[in-house]
């Protein structure tokens, strides 16, 4: 489930680093958080959680680090399943 929805959705594809910088574009919590954002708007709240966009080296630095978490991943994932297909073979 957390592969599919944070990596391999197309508009997401290869990789979100909200989870890194903290930061969603306004355009994307309008279309994925439609309720909430005009409950904001409605309230007048919107001002209050807005914030500037995350500095290149940031956006860089989230991207390096998720990449290599993912490699990391799919590199554990390869080891699992060859000592599970070993195991079938004893």
């Amino acid at each position: 489930m957390h592969f599919f929805n944070n990596h391999f959705r197309p508009d997401k594809f290869p990789l979100d680093v909200v989870m890194f910088t903290g930061a969603v574009p306004l355009d994307e919590f309008k279309h994925e958080h439609t309720v909430e954002y005009n409950r904001l708007v409605e309230t007048g709240e919107l001002s209050k959680y807005l914030v500037d966009a995350p500095s290149r080296p940031m956006t860089l630095g989230s991207k390096i680090l998720g990449f290599s978490l993912i490699g990391f991943g799919l590199f554990l994932l390869v080891l699992v399943l060859t000592g599970f297909i070993g195991s079938l073979r004893t």
